[in-house]
């Protein structure tokens, strides 16, 4: 997929960039380009995969933040995806990108810096220690090939406000992910919503971004230290 292409799809889907917010993406992508070169941000090679893998998907999954959002966590942000799109095109929504390893933050800081993002921060904290700071604290979490669901929900349920909103951007193996956490949804008192279900358009393959909400105050025991977390998921 090519920028022009990008766009035209995203006008399709009723979303629509700016010139500014078009030059942000434009530079984003260059340097998400360069960087790649040095860094393991994206195993998508090509500029058009990533276009289509990684921008295409991620502003896709912007449709189910609600319009009253003030403030929204990027989980494991790695090279910014879902989260440096959703500050370009959200610029009143403040945006915090959570990303645990010191390069690919720092990578993160220079990406905001550059297309001189005023609405979003980066922080370079695990989510089970940042929790400690901000619990219960946003309106939305996002978060994109971070873990699987079980695991997944443990870790963001905590820092959302009762009745605000996860984003989990998946693919089909989401039906079998929300069967192996049908405990953790009732632990957490957390349930599905909404779904939206696409093909990305070259090379078809199936995304799912489902949207989920937290109906009660999580438990202070959630979350476990994450080798708990991981050894044994709710």
């Amino acid at each position: 997929m090519l920028l022009i292409e990008l766009f035209s799809s995203l006008k399709n889907e009723g979303i629509i960039l700016n010139d500014t917010q078009r030059l942000q993406v434009m530079k984003y992508l260059s340097l998400l380009e360069e960087k790649n070169k040095v860094m393991d941000l994206t195993a998508n090679d090509t500029r058009e995969e990533m276009v289509e893998k990684n921008f295409y998907d991620s502003f896709m999954s912007a449709k189910l933040i609600p319009n009253n959002t003030l403030f929204l966590l990027d989980l494991g942000s790695g090279a910014g995806f879902p989260g440096i799109l959703y500050a370009i095109l959200y610029p009143k929504i403040h945006i915090v990108l959570l990303e645990p390893m010191r390069k690919r933050s720092l990578f993160l800081q220079e990406c905001i810096d550059s297309l001189g993002l005023i609405n979003c921060e980066v922080v370079s904290m695990r989510a089970e220690d940042y929790v400690k700071l901000h619990r219960e604290s946003f309106d939305v979490v996002s978060a994109r090939a971070v873990a699987k669901l079980s695991i997944l929900l443990e870790l963001a349920l905590p820092l959302l406000k009762v009745q605000g909103k996860l984003i989990a951007l998946k693919g089909p193996r989401l039906y079998e992910e929300e069967k192996e956490a049908q405990n953790a949804m009732n632990l957490l008192h957390v349930n599905k919503i909404k779904e939206e279900k696409f093909i990305l358009p070259t090379n078809k393959e199936v995304r799912i971004n489902a949207l989920y909400l937290k109906n009660k105050k999580t438990e202070e025991k959630y979350p476990r230290l994450f080798a708990q977390i991981k050894k044994k998921p709710l």
